[in-house]
């Protein structure tokens, strides 16, 4: 919802998906509707969606129980084919890509793009994989520096791995676990007959965090627990739920024999948490 709400502010030409829309290749009926009622808040703005399925949602098409909106030009095979947009102020875009029909492609598929078109104003790549042999292995110095843009899917970091050409893993815009807590957001790339800009557009609603708190002295039960609270209490987050493991290094010669009891001090500062943040 966040994504299609910032596609609509900043009224993008079109919303790029490269693959993983799903976290698994049967998605409930549930996250169908869910997904394509947004999509069809996008065509209510005559915003393009540009769609790939990846290793986790490969493409079936019995999967899905509602059609897709008008607006969604989805890539349903498992060969490099191109579609073209037109934009409002009567530019074109070329977009070559392929989708996963299978949990893996096991060769590169760069081979297959198209040269650059000469037809059109613009000419993106849509590719979902990485340098791995499950999942379509490539090296950037393989995709053609002609296409002004490579949209990159199925790393979940985001990163710029290359500025000629032109190439981003937006990466997820939500942290699925606590690993997950280096994401960015998603990439609004504006490209021009000159150059081209990325911004990193914060959507998550969930903000995964670590905190170190150092035990190095013998320390009461009460100074324990006031120590903790503290530190706890004392993170400074800008998103309505954050997630914080905590990390302790216990020196103290008595910590550790406190400590025994962390489940319960554990349910204590939750419940802390839980006051403060009514």
């Amino acid at each position: 919802t966040r994504i299609v709400d910032r596609c609509i502010a900043e009224q993008v030409d079109f919303l790029l998906v490269v693959g993983d829309t799903f976290h698994q290749n049967q998605p409930t009926i549930h996250t169908q509707k869910f997904v394509m009622s947004q999509f069809e808040r996008l065509a209510q703005e005559d915003i393009p969606v540009i769609l790939s399925f990846g290793n986790h949602d490969y493409y079936t098409e019995n999967r899905y129980w509602f059609e897709w909106p008008e607006n969604v030009i989805l890539f349903k095979r498992e060969e490099v084919q191109t579609k073209t947009i037109a934009l409002k102020n009567g530019d074109t875009v070329a977009i070559s890509g392929f989708s996963y029909e299978h949990q893996w492609v096991n060769r590169s598929m760069v081979p297959d793009y198209p040269k650059r078109s000469v037809e059109t104003t613009y000419h993106i790549g849509f590719y979902h994989g990485d340098d791995s042999e499950n999942y379509a292995p490539f090296s950037v110095s393989e995709l053609p520096l002609s296409y002004e843009y490579w949209a990159l899917g199925h790393i979940h970091k985001a990163e710029v791995i290359s500025e000629r050409p032109f190439a981003v893993y937006p990466g997820t815009p939500q942290g699925h676990t606590k690993k997950e807590n280096q994401t960015k957001g998603v990439a609004l790339i504006e490209i021009t007959r000159g150059g081209r800009d990325i911004q990193w557009l914060d959507v998550a609603t969930i903000q995964w965090q670590k905190q170190a708190v150092s035990l190095l002295e013998d320390l009461s039960r009460q100074a324990l627990l006031q120590a903790l609270e503290t530190e706890i209490l004392g993170i400074e987050t800008d998103k309505h739920l954050s997630v914080v493991s905590i990390e302790l290094d216990v020196s103290a010669e008595n910590g550790r024999e406190l400590l025994k009891e962390k489940e319960e001090i554990l349910s204590y500062l939750q419940e802390m948490v839980y006051q403060k943040s009514q």
